[in-house]
């Protein structure tokens, strides 16, 4: 590998590693939230739907997610094949 193949994917790495932890973070605030809101309506039906709206936002997220980094890997790498 070239320094800045090196440099790519040390950087894709540290961005997996930060997406991951936001949406750790999203998904336990979001699941604080239902049960905050369940106790307060006592409705586990309304807490269950607003769980399972939030894990579907985040798991678009994760698809947007990954095609851009898919998107941004070719093209640095025909970048890479043009230079290197």
């Amino acid at each position: 590998m070239t320094l800045l193949e090196d440099l790519v994917v040390g950087q894709d790495v540290a961005e997996g590693v930060v997406a991951v932890q936001v949406i750790v973070l999203i998904v336990v605030v979001a699941i604080h939230g239902a049960v905050e809101i369940a106790v307060a309506v006592q409705d586990v039906l309304l807490a269950v739907l607003l769980a399972v709206a939030v894990l579907s936002v985040v798991v678009v997220l994760l698809v947007v997610a990954v095609l851009l980094a898919d998107n941004r890997k070719k093209l640095i790498k025909s970048r890479c094949c043009v230079y290197g």
